[in-house]
């Protein structure tokens, strides 16, 4: 009897397997939150840093177009041929020019966005299309589109940006 008597006033110490597991649970449970928290952040990062080349990529062009305006024509061909006749002995034509800076743009915007896509052209409604559908109706004001795949992300659509051409 004695020895019931002791274990009855004996206190416990310590933590019982089940206040462990609990408190394990609500941690795992917080730190997930804290990574999905930090993915989301990423994600936010990446897309921003995407739109504000895409936006720079489209400044750059217009830049370029803006200093030749007689050869508006060539920006908006889909495929300027290469220009490899131009060099030191035999001097580039405007149009030549116009062709070769387009071709390296838009190689620009292929090496930045892997399957990307940049266009010029007339359309009265800019904020739509697809990298496959520019939806370019050839009316209102002279546009540049740039498409791309977001690299992050699940929802598989195409970003745009599309820049106004001054008059």
């Amino acid at each position: 009897m004695r020895g019931a008597a002791t274990r009855s006033t004996h206190r416990q110490r310590g933590f019982s397997l089940l206040e462990v597991m609990v408190a394990g649970i609500i941690m795992s449970s917080g730190l997930a939150g804290v990574a999905a928290l930090m993915l989301t952040a990423v994600v936010g990062t990446s897309d921003v840093a995407d739109r504000t080349t895409a936006s720079f990529l489209a400044d750059s062009l217009a830049s370029l177009v803006e200093i030749s305006p007689s050869q508006a024509a060539v920006f908006l061909q889909s495929a300027p041929a290469d220009i490899l006749a131009c060099n030191q002995t035999r001097p580039c034509s405007a149009a030549e020019f116009a062709g070769s800076n387009y071709r390296s743009w838009q190689q620009e915007v292929i090496r930045h966005f892997p399957g990307g896509t940049g266009t010029v052209c007339f359309d009265a409604t800019p904020d739509d299309g697809t990298a496959a559908d520019h939806q370019c109706d050839g009316n209102g004001s002279l546009h540049i589109k740039i498409f791309w795949r977001q690299r992050t992300g699940s929802d598989g659509l195409d970003s745009r940006v599309a820049r106004a051409l001054p008059s």
